[in-house]
């Protein structure tokens, strides 16, 4: 295990996010709009587009979840999220996301898919698990995210700008 993978796996568990989900989201691989002239354009993934897709469904869903506390006072759910990019050039994203004791499971579940759906890059295939329904819970779930890439690029296993630990 190199340094890197240590130190963010001792950063995640300082924080003990409450109340965790697991999320895999599937990203669309290709954006279509169209510009000022009428022309179609095409913008495909990369990390950056994948973390600000991100972003936005973040943003989405804590303004939902806290209205107008969220800008406010910063209220936010906590999260911490990687991502991926399989062989065949595929984004998609392993996170850990904050569930608030307020809301049920199938709320809950049935919000972030609609949320996330309405990013750009957002697609309808997800998976949403908790600890209790993954085989090793919460330390394999962290160990899945942070598991070997090919590329060895290490710095993109962690969107450190979409995560948020309180300690």
């Amino acid at each position: 295990m190199t340094k890197l993978k240590q130190e963010y796996i001792n950063w995640f568990y300082q924080s003990k996010i409450p109340n965790p989900v697991f999320i895999t989201f599937s990203e669309k691989q290709v954006f279509n709009s169209v510009n000022n002239y009428g022309e179609n354009i095409k913008t495909y993934i990369n990390n950056e587009l994948s973390s600000k897709n991100f972003k936005h469904f973040s943003n989405l869903l804590n303004k939902k979840l806290f209205k107008k506390s969220f800008h406010r006072f910063n209220k936010r759910l906590q999260t911490f999220i990687s991502h991926e990019t399989t062989g065949d050039n595929r984004h998609h994203i392993h996170g850990i996301i904050e569930q608030p004791t307020w809301i049920d499971n199938i709320k809950f579940d049935k919000l972030v898919s609609e949320l996330f759906a309405k990013t750009d890059y957002g697609y309808r295939h997800h998976h949403i698990t908790r600890a209790h329904e993954h085989e090793d819970g919460l330390r394999g779930w962290v160990g899945y995210m942070l598991k070997e890439k090919t590329n060895n690029d290490f710095s993109l296993w962690v969107d450190l700008e979409n995560c948020y630990l309180s300690s």
